[in-house]
């Protein structure tokens, strides 16, 4: 049987729309973190020395994931560490946000949200 030669855009696929929609917004945000985090050290301590330690110790998980996210994603079910990833992500922000908002934020506790 031939090919069918209709195109179909992917945004009228529902699924492709919910996870490209949720990909940008987590791309915007995990790229104003970069942003964010920095800053509040440095209005926090105002030592640029902070700055480069926190942001350091940020890239360490990056630099695992990438190593073996691989080997996570072929053990385990690619959907749940997506997921999971994301509660996490979700989890540590909102406790930055309670922690800030507390008055209890400091260097070592912005430091491991960073981590």
């Amino acid at each position: 049987m031939p090919a069918s030669t209709e195109s179909t855009s992917l945004f009228s696929n529902k699924n492709f729309k919910y996870l490209w929609s949720g990909a940008v917004i987590t791309a915007i945000g995990d790229q104003l973190s970069l942003v964010a985090i920095p800053w509040l050290i440095l209005n926090l301590t105002g030592d640029p020395l902070q700055v480069g330690l926190v942001l350091s110790i940020m890239s360490v998980p990056r630099a695992f994931f990438i190593l073996y996210g691989g080997v996570l994603t072929d053990q385990f079910h690619p959907l749940r560490i997506l997921t999971s990833s994301r509660f996490v992500s979700v989890g540590l922000t909102i406790t930055l946000l309670i922690c800030l908002y507390a008055g209890w934020l400091n260097v070592p506790i912005l430091t491991l949200i960073a981590f």
